[in-house]
C-alpha cells in the first residue's frame, strides 16, 4: 500500500468531530436513521469487491454489487474480505487496505520510523457510527442506522451498505428447528426433555438479499459475551450488573437439566419434572468493552478501558406439562414383556433382568425421554446398577419391590428370587448334554473339553451373573479363570485342558454358589492309521484302518497317507492341533521310502526296493507324549506294456516281450502298468517310469519318463523300446515297415433291388516306395435291408497295412421300363388279371415280375362296351403298375314289331331295321327278349310269295332248309340262342300269313292258346334281361 496515510499517535483530531456526531447519532436512533448520513448505495469500481464469504450460508456473497444490503442487528459482528479479482485472486490482508466508514477513514495502522515497520493503530472501535471495526478486524454493530463502509486499494474502490436494525430474541425448538414465541404453547410429558436455543435477531429478518438467509446464520454474536458488567455506583463501589439468562417460572415443574445457576449459554435443555405449566423466558445484555482516549495529567494521551451495555433483549414462550402413562418392560429388547404395575417377575439368584420403561405420550419431533429413577427396597435380594443401565441383579432368595418414578408417576412391581439349582455338563460331539456333577469325568492327557454349568430354574428373558471356575490342581488340569455374562438362553462354560495323570477338582462359582466335578486324567496311547476306500467311486466307503505294530505294502512309485490317532480319545473331548501335530521320522533315510508331513498325517512314498524283490522301512510316530511305529515293504514292480486296441474288449492289448507292426511316419503309443497296486489306499505315481528305445533312428520316443509314450517310426527296421522302473524292465519289439500311401476307391456297383451287389475283391494300391498293386479289401458286411429298395449307399472297408477305411458307392436301382398289359371280359365277368409283367432292368435285360393289383369294383365291368384300368404295384419292388381292361358285350336286344295289316310279328336286333319298319306303318311292341351274342345259332327265314310277305324263325337246320326248298329266303342267322329264359313258339292254323308268334310271356302264351293258337314248345332260349 505504500507509506501510511497522515496522522500521529495523539489524540486523533476529528476525536472531537466524532463524539458530536455520535450525539446526534443517539439522538437519531430514536428516529433509525441518522439525519447527518448520506444515502448509502452499495458500489464498486474496476475489479474490487467486498465478500462475506460464508460456504455454510450465504456462500460467495459479493456485498458490494450494486443493490445489495448487508443486514444485521446490534450485538452482532461479520467479517468482509477484501478481493482484487484482477490480481493474484486472493483475498487482500485486512489492515493493508485503507477502510472507511461514512467516508470517514478509519486507521488500523501506523507508520512507525524507528523500526521501519507498521504498527496497529492504537484507536477506539466506537466511532460514533451504527458499526465499528473491532480490534479483531471485524465489522461489530453498535447501534440502529444505516452505514457505507468503502475500501480503497490502489485506485480501486468498494462500497457495501450495512444496515443495523434493533436486535430482538427469539428462543427455538431444536428439534424441529421452530420459533417459539410469547404466545406459542409448546406440550411435552413429564419425564420429556426438549432443548432450546436462542437467537439474536431483528424484525423481517431472513427475508432480505442474504439468499434468504438469517443474519445470525453468518455472524457472530456479541450477546451475553460477556453476560456481566461492573458499574460504578454513586459511593464509588462496583455494581456486578447481569443478564436475566435462561430462566423457568417453577423449578417444581420444569428446570434445565438440573443446573443450579441461571444458564447464560445460548442452548439449554429444558427438563420436564411433574405435570403443570410453566415459562420460559431468556434475557440477554450486549456489552463492548472498547478503549477510550483521554488526555492524562501530562498533556498526553492515556488510553483507558471503557465497558458499555449498548442493548438489552429479553423473549419467553409457554411449557404445558402433562402427566406421563409409564409402562415397563423387561427381558431382550427384541422380544419384550410387559410387566404390569403391582405386578411380579421371577428369577433365580446369580440371574440379571434388563429393564426398559416408556412413558406417553411422546413428542418425537423436538422432545426426548430423560432417565427414570429407579430403586429396589430389597437391595440384600435384587440391585440395580443405574438409572441409565436399568440392569436387574439377584443376590439372594427372596422378594423385593422395584419402583420406577418419572414424571411424578411412580410404577412398582415385585421381583420373586428363588435358590437355583446348579449341575455341570459336557457334551462334544454327544447326541445330548451328560450330567457330571459330583461324578468323575475321564480325560486323555493334552485333551480339551467343555463343562457347561446347568442351572434352573433357568429364565429366557433374563442373562446369568458372570461365573469363575478353578482346579485344585492346574498342573493336572487346567481351566480358563471366568465366564462373562451369558444371554439369556445361554449359560457359562469354561475349558479344561489335561496336562497329565491324576485327579483333580473342578469347581464352579457363580453368586456365592458353588458346583464341583472331580476329573481323571489318563496317560494317552498313539495309533497309526492308513485310508481305505480309495479304489471305490463312492465316498461312503471312504475310511480309515489301524495298522499299529503291523505291516503296509507298497509298490515303487507308489504313495499312501498315515494319520496319528490319540487313545483313549473321548467324544465329549478333543485334542488341539497342537497335541495331534506328529513328529514322523523313517530310518531308510529317503533310500527305501519318503515322506512328507503335515500336522497329524505324512504321505509315505515307496522309493526303492534297493535291488530285491521287496525290502522294509521302519516309520515312527510321535505325538500327545506317545510313540508308535510300522513297517513298510517296498516291493520291486512288475511292468507290462500294452497299447491300444479297438477290438479288444478292454480296448487296450498286452504287448509285453512281442513284435508289433508300426507304418514309416506313423506313431503309436505305449502305456507300462505297473503291478501289484494297492489301490484301497494307495496311489500310483508313474514319474519315475523310464523309456529307452535301442534303435532311435528306426524308432523314436516321444518323452523320456512317465506312464505312455509314444513311439514315431522313422526308418524301415526294428527297434527294442523298453520301459523302467527301480530296476525292473520290460519291452517291446517295434517293426517299422513301409506303409499304403493311397488306395483308390472303387467305381460305383450297380444292382438290382433286392440283389445282393457283388463287391470288388481287390483294390488299386500304391505304396510310399511307387509300387502300385491290388491288395485284398474286406468289405464290412451288408444287410438286405440296404438293397431292399432304390437308392445309393456306401460300403466300408479295410486294406491291411492302411488306416484309411476304403470305401464303394452301391446304386440300387428299380425297373427302368414296365411293359403295360391289355386284357379283355364280357360284360358282368371279373377281368383275369395277368399275375406277372415284362420288366426291362438298367442293363437291358428283361423279366417277368409278379404284381399285386388293386381290388376291381363290379361296376367297373358291368356294362358291355366300357374300358377302364386297373393300378396295381410290382409285388418285390413297388412300383407303379398300370393294366388297361375292354369290356365285351354278350347279348342283344330283341325288338318286337307288329303289322296290323298282315298280322305278322317281326323280330330283329337291328335298331336301324326297326326304326325303318316303325317309319313304314308297323307298330313296335318293345323288346321280346334279350339274346346273347353267341351261342346256337336261330334262323332267319323270309316267304315273299303271299301278300305282304311272311318270316319265320327257327334253330332247326332241317326245318330250315326244308322251307328253303318251299321256296322261303333264308336271310341267315338272326340271332343265337342262350340263356334260361325260355321263348315259347306259338301256331296259328287259320292264318295265312303271320302264322307264328314267339314270346317269353307265359300270360300271353297261355291267352293265344285260349284263342285257339297251337302251342309249339320252346322255339329257342334267351337270357335274363338286366
Amino acid at each position: 500500500m505504500g507509506k501510511p496515510q497522515p496522522g500521529s499517535e495523539g489524540v486523533p483530531s476529528s476525536r472531537i468531530i466524532q463524539l458530536l456526531v455520535a450525539a446526534v447519532c443517539t439522538i437519531a436512533t430514536l428516529l433509525s436513521v441518522c439525519v447527518s448520513a448520506p444515502i448509502a448505495r452499495a458500489d464498486q469500481s474496476g475489479n474490487l469487491r467486498i465478500e462475506i464469504d460464508d460456504s455454510k450460508s450465504v456462500g460467495n456473497w459479493n456485498v458490494s454489487a450494486p443493490g445489495q444490503v448487508v443486514d444485521i442487528a446490534v450485538g452482532q459482528k461479520v467479517k468482509l474480505i477484501a478481493w482484487n479479482l484482477d490480481g493474484d485472486g486472493l483475498p487482500i490482508v485486512f489492515n493493508t487496505a485503507q477502510w472507511y466508514i461514512d467516508n470517514q477513514y478509519v486507521e488500523l495502522r501506523t507508520w512507525n520510523k524507528k523500526t521501519g515497520r507498521y504498527d496497529t493503530t492504537k484507536r477506539d472501535p466506537d466511532i460514533g457510527k451504527p458499526v465499528g471495526i473491532d480490534t479483531d478486524n471485524s465489522f461489530i454493530a453498535l447501534r440502529p442506522g444505516i452505514t457505507k463502509v468503502t475500501v480503497r486499494v490502489g485506485d480501486e474502490t468498494a462500497s457495501a451498505v450495512i444496515h443495523v436494525h434493533t436486535a430482538t430474541m427469539k428462543i427455538v425448538r431444536m428439534g424441529d428447528n421452530t420459533e417459539l414465541k410469547p404466545s406459542s404453547v409448546t406440550q411435552l410429558t413429564a419425564g420429556e426433555d426438549m432443548r432450546l436455543r436462542y437467537y439474536p435477531t431483528f424484525e423481517g429478518d431472513g427475508t432480505t438479499a442474504q439468499n434468504k438467509k438469517y443474519s445470525y446464520e453468518f455472524t457472530t454474536s456479541k450477546w451475553n459475551s460477556p453476560s456481566s458488567y461492573q458499574v460504578e455506583d454513586a459511593d464509588g463501589s462496583k455494581i456486578t450488573m447481569r443478564a436475566g439468562g435462561w430462566q423457568v417460572s417453577g423449578y417444581n415443574v420444569a428446570d434445565f437439566n438440573g443446573v443450579t445457576e441461571t444458564p447464560m449459554g445460548d442452548q439449554v435443555t429444558l427438563r420436564s419434572l411433574i405435570s403443570g405449566k410453566t415459562v420460559v423466558s431468556f434475557n440477554a445484555i450486549f456489552v463492548f468493552t472498547h478503549s477510550v482516549p483521554e488526555l492524562g495529567d501530562n498533556g498526553k494521551v492515556v488510553w483507558r478501558s471503557e465497558t458499555t451495555k449498548y442493548g438489552d433483549a429479553s423473549t419467553s414462550t409457554n411449557v404445558n406439562i402433562s402427566s406421563p402413562k409409564v409402562t415397563v418392560q423387561y427381558g431382550p429388547s427384541t422380544s419384550p414383556i410387559q410387566v404390569t404395575n403391582g405386578g411380579k417377575i421371577g428369577l433365580s439368584v446369580g440371574e440379571i433382568l434388563q429393564l426398559n420403561y416408556a412413558i406417553a405420550p411422546l413428542h418425537p419431533n423436538y422432545a426426548t425421554q430423560h432417565a427414570a429413577h429407579w430403586d429396589s427396597s430389597n437391595k440384600q435380594v435384587a440391585t440395580l446398577d443405574s438409572d441409565s443401565s436399568r440392569k436387574l441383579t439377584a443376590i439372594d432368595k427372596g422378594n423385593t419391590t422395584i419402583s420406577v418414578s418419572i414424571g411424578g408417576v411412580i410404577f412398582t412391581f415385585t421381583v420373586a428370587v428363588a435358590e437355583p439349582k446348579l449341575t455341570l455338563t459336557y457334551q462334544g460331539d454327544l447326541p445330548k448334554p451328560v450330567d457330571t456333577t459330583n461324578k468323575t469325568m475321564e480325560l486323555t492327557a493334552g485333551e480339551s473339553a467343555a463343562l457347561t454349568l446347568g442351572y434352573a430354574p433357568r429364565h429366557d428373558y433374563a442373562s446369568l451373573n458372570s461365573m469363575s471356575w478353578t482346579s485344585s490342581d492346574i498342573n493336572i488340569v487346567s481351566v480358563n479363570g471366568s465366564s462373562s455374562v451369558s444371554s439369556a438362553n445361554n449359560l457359562p462354560k469354561t475349558t479344561m485342558t489335561a496336562k497329565k495323570t491324576g485327579t483333580v477338582t473342578i469347581t464352579g462359582t457363580i453368586a456365592g454358589r458353588t458346583v464341583k466335578v472331580p476329573v481323571k486324567v489318563v496317560a494317552p496311547t498313539l495309533d497309526i492309521l492308513r485310508d481305505r476306500g480309495l479304489s471305490t467311486s463312492s465316498s461312503d466307503d471312504n475310511g480309515k484302518t489301524y495298522i499299529t505294530g503291523h505291516g503296509i505294502e507298497a509298490t515303487v512309485g507308489e504313495s499312501f497317507k498315515l494319520y496319528t490317532q490319540i487313545a483313549p480319545a473321548h467324544d465329549y473331548a478333543s485334542f488341539p492341533s497342537s497335541v495331534k501335530r506328529t513328529t514322523w521320522t523313517e530310518d531308510s533315510h529317503g533310500n527305501t521310502v519318503s515322506m512328507q508331513t503335515s500336522g497329524d498325517s505324512t504321505t509315505v512314498q515307496a522309493v526303492s526296493a534297493r535291488g530285491k524283490k521287496t525290502t522294509t522301512a521302519k516309520i515312527t510316530a510321535q505325538a500327545g507324549g506317545a510313540t508308535s511305529s510300522v513297517t513298510v515293504t517296498v516291493v520291486k514292480p512288475t511292468i507290462k506294456i500294452t497299447t491300444t486296441d479297438s477290438s479288444s474288449k478292454t480296448g487296450t492289448k498286452d504287448v509285453t516281450g512281442k513284435s508289433v507292426g508300426l507304418d514309416r511316419d506313423r506313431s503309436m503309443q505305449f502305456t507300462a502298468e505297473v503291478t501289484p497296486l494297492h489301490p484301497d489306499y494307495a496311489r500310483m505315481s508313474t514319474n519315475g517310469i523310464t523309456w529307452a528305445s535301442g534303435s532311435p533312428s528306426i524308432a523314436s520316443i516321444s518323452r523320456n519318463s512317465g506312464a505312455t509314450t509314444t513311439v514315431e517310426g522313422n526308418a524301415k527296421g526294428s527297434a527294442l523300446i523298453e520301459a523302467t522302473l527301480d530296476g525292473a524292465t520290460s519291452h517291446v519289439t517295434v517293426n517299422v515297415t513301409v506303409p499304403i500311401k493311397s488306395v483308390a476307391d472303387p467305381e460305383t456297383v450297380n444292382t438290382r433291388v433286392g440283389v445282393k451287389p457283388n463287391l470288388p475283391i481287390t483294390v488299386r494300391t500304391t505304396w510310399e516306395d511307387g509300387r502300385v498293386t491290388d491288395e485284398k479289401v474286406t468289405w464290412n458286411a451288408i444287410q438286405s435291408s440296404q438293397y431292399a429298395k432304390t437308392g445309393s449307399f456306401t460300403v466300408y472297408g479295410k486294406v491291411a497295412g492302411y488306416s484309411r477305411d476304403i470305401r464303394v458307392t452301391v446304386k440300387v436301382q428299380g425297373p427302368s421300363s414296365i411293359q403295360e398289359p391289355q386284357v379283355s371280359t364280357n360284360e358282368g365277368v371279373a377281368p383275369k388279371l395277368p399275375a406277372t409283367v415284362k420288366v426291362t432292368w438298367y442293363d437291358g435285360s428283361t423279366s417277368n415280375e409278379k404284381v399285386t393289383w388293386n381290388k376291381v369294383p363290379a361296376s367297373q365291368y358291368a356294362n358291355g362296351g366300357a374300358t377302364f384300368t386297373v393300378q396295381g404295384k410290382l409285388t418285390q419292388y413297388g412300383n407303379q403298375v398300370t393294366v388297361k381292361v375292354t369290356v365285351k358285350s354278350t347279348t342283344v336286344t330283341m325288338y318286337r314289331l307288329y303289322n296290323r295289316y298282315t298280322g305278322e310279328h317281326f323280330y330283329t336286333s337291328s335298331a336301324k331295321e326297326r326304326d325303318s319298319l316303325v317309319k313304314v306303318g308297323w307298330r313296335s311292341e318293345g323288346t321280346g327278349w334279350v339274346a346273347p351274342k353267341s351261342g346256337d345259332p336261330v334262323y332267319r327265314l323270309y316267304n315273299p310269295y303271299v301278300a305282304g310277305g311272311d318270316h319265320h324263325y327257327t334253330m332247326s337246320t332241317k326245318e330250315r332248309d326244308a322251307l328253303v326248298k318251299a321256296g322261303w329266303r333264308a336271310e341267315g342267322i338272326g340271332w343265337y340262342s342262350g340263356g334260361t329264359v325260355k321263348v315259347l313258339r306259338e301256331y296259328n292254323p287259320y292264318a295265312r300269313t303271320g302264322t307264328h308268334n314267339y314270346t317269353t310271356d307265359v300270360k300271353e302264351d297261355t291267352a293265344l292258346l285260349k284263342a285257339g293258337w297251337r302251342a309249339e314248345g320252346v322255339g329257342w332260349y334267351a337270357v335274363k334281361a338286366k
